[in-house]
């Protein structure tokens, strides 16, 4: 499970725009990219 959070995370801080929230960023770009890291 920590591999997960943390391969999340890393999706997160690599497409977030400055001061952006997790959820604003998961609203602008969406599951797929989330996913795609979890299960690459």
């Amino acid at each position: 499970m920590p591999d997960v959070v943390e391969k999340v995370l890393e999706v997160y801080v690599s497409q977030r725009h400055e001061d952006e929230r997790f959820l604003d960023t998961y609203r602008r770009i969406g599951l797929k990219p989330f996913k795609e890291r979890v299960y690459a």
